[in-house]
Order: C-alpha cells, then sequence, then structure tokens
C-alpha cells in the first residue's frame, strides 16, 4: 500500500493446557506469530485466549468498530463434543450463533471429513479405515523411520487413536462430521456460503495434479474445497457470511 502495510490483529483461542500454565500454547502461537510480522514489517497485535470455544463472549474478543473482521475456524468445531453425544447440537450452534453476531466479513470454516459413532464397533470401524487410508498416504512419501513421521504419529495419531479406542462418551476428545454436516447446519444457523474462486480453485487442482503424487487430489463440491488421497476426502474447506435475516 501507499503508506505501508496494513495493520494486522490477531486473536487466538485455543483450548486450556493442562497443568500451571493453561495459556502457555496460545501465548507461544503469539509470539512466533509476532516474529513473522516483525520479519515482514507489518503492523500487528496479538490477543490470545485459552478457553472453551463455546464460552467465549462477544466482550472478550475485543472487536473494534473500524476493523475488518475475518473468522478462521479449521479444524476446531470436533472439540465440541458433549451435546452431540446426546443428539444434541447446543455447543456447536452456540459456537455459530457466536461468529455470526459478531458478523465477520468472511467466515472460513475448515472440518475433518469423517463420519462418527457414539456405539464403539462403527467409530473402531470408521477410525480403522481412516487410518489406513492415512498410513497408505504417509508410506507413500515419508520412510517410517525419519524423525518428522515419528513426530506425527507419536504426538498427534497415537493419542488421538488411542483416546478413540479406549475412551467413550464425553472422555472422547473429538467428535468428527462429514463437511455435509457442517454445510447443513452453517445453513441452520443462517450463514451464507460463499462460492469458490473458479480460477483459484482451478490453479490449487493443477498444483497438485502436476505437482505431486497422482494418488492426492484437490477438487469441489457445493462449494467446498476438498483434499484427499486415492478418492477419499480427509479435509474440507469453505467461506461463508452471516445471512441477512
Amino acid at each position: 500500500m501507499k503508506d505501508g502495510p496494513s495493520s494486522l490483529r490477531i486473536t487466538g483461542v485455543d483450548l486450556p493446557q493442562p497443568g500451571f500454565h493453561p495459556d502457555e500454547r496460545i501465548k507461544l502461537t503469539g509470539k512466533r506469530l509476532e516474529d513473522y510480522a516483525r520479519d515482514f514489517g507489518v503492523p500487528f497485535e496479538y490477543h490470545g485466549i485459552a478457553s472453551q470455544w463455546d464460552s467465549i463472549s462477544i466482550e472478550d474478543l475485543n472487536i473494534r468498530d473500524d476493523e475488518v473482521l475475518v473468522v478462521n475456524s479449521m479444524y476446531t468445531v470436533v472439540r465440541l463434543r458433549d451435546e452431540i453425544l446426546l443428539g444434541m447440537n447446543k455447543s456447536r450452534n452456540q459456537l455459530l450463533n457466536l461468529i455470526r453476531a459478531i458478523q465477520p466479513k468472511v467466515f472460513t470454516h475448515g472440518v475433518i471429513n469423517l463420519a462418527f459413532s457414539p456405539y464403539f464397533l462403527p467409530r473402531f470401524r470408521m477410525n480403522l479405515l481412516q487410518y489406513l487410508r492415512l498410513y497408505d498416504m504417509f508410506d507413500t512419501f515419508v520412510p517410517p523411520n525419519s524423525k518428522p513421521r515419528q513426530l506425527e504419529e507419536f504426538a498427534l495419531f497415537g493419542p488421538h487413536i488411542f483416546n478413540q479406542i479406549a475412551c467413550e462418551g464425553t472422555d472422547l476428545d473429538t467428535i468428527p462430521e462429514t463437511y455435509n454436516q457442517c454445510h447443513k447446519r452453517n445453513l441452520e444457523t443462517s450463514f451464507e456460503q460463499l462460492p469458490v474462486d473458479p480460477n483459484v480453485l482451478e490453479e490449487c487442482c493443477k498444483i497438485v495434479r502436476n505437482g505431486y503424487n497422482k494418488g492426492l487430489f484437490a477438487g469441489e463440491d457445493c462449494n467446498w474445497f476438498l483434499q484427499g488421497w486415492k478418492g477419499n476426502i480427509f479435509y474440507a474447506a469453505s467461506l461463508w457470511k452471516p445471512r441477512l435475516e
């Protein structure tokens, strides 16, 4: 811009960590973002909140009237789990209602595309299939003894697999949904979907087709940008805005 880059202010929300420093991870995230902003000469301000997502109030977010507001929620809703187990959607709807109430210009919603069952055997089968596909992809790209793969397996995959097998009810760490289920809920909570830019979509698909293994794919369905492996959709993302009543 003529007078330099616009100022950027980010409010990061994360679950409180166990122990004596529940906000340690969210503070570390802010420190890294500040370093990046300094490297690129971007005026930057950060505010971290360690809290359950469904207990955040508008006042906690410290929104300013002169700002362009964007909400970015990538793979966070899966951790709102209690009422889903009872066949209700209170926590997830509560979070979506909060996002709608603050009237963002754009709401970016990313989901892990996986069905869920409160019963052990169906849930076990779904997770087994999901991780068979993920490990098929891993085996194609990453040697079994590589440090990054070991970190991914022990720090992320391992605890999640253990939780999904050994735990029940509200002790489950995540309750995933398909992107079709999320699409329906977003519409029911008065959001309007924004279209995927066809030029951006085509460029992304071209990069994946020409630069990566043929098993990887990127595509679009109902204005959701999809990513996956050998026809199996792992991740989906879409853009929304509050619907004008």
